[in-house]
């Protein structure tokens, strides 16, 4: 199966997930992050187990995550903003030396078209 496809199938998952919590009383926002946040996670996953991730994938998608969290907890007052910061801070430091000892790669490679 296709990466393609594994992310179609989650996305129409989460679709029914968010209608139900809609339904429930949880705010479609918050669903829609958490969507991203998802098929992100998913994505950067595929990448890694496929052998095509980058650092900067990563790195990215981990910065969603760890953002997308960090304002749950800012909202539920168990967090301030410059805690978040720190928080992301280091991240941002550590996780280029864990994703080298993973064997991820540190850049992208692209072949010129029209040639």
């Amino acid at each position: 199966m296709k990466q393609e496809d594994i992310l179609s199938i989650v996305r129409h998952l989460l679709s029914a997930i968010g209608g139900y919590l809609v339904i429930k009383g949880i705010d479609n926002g918050l669903i829609t992050q958490g969507s991203g946040v998802l098929l992100g996670l998913v994505s950067v996953i595929w990448s890694i187990v496929d052998k095509s991730a980058t650092i900067d994938g990563v790195q990215g998608a981990l910065r969603q995550v760890a953002t997308f969290v960090g304002g749950i907890f800012i909202a539920k007052g168990k967090l301030d903003p410059t805690q978040l910061d720190s928080y992301l801070g280091l991240l941002t430091a550590v996780i280029p030396f864990i994703l080298s000892r993973l064997g991820v790669k540190t850049t992208t490679t692209t072949t010129p078209t029209g040639y």
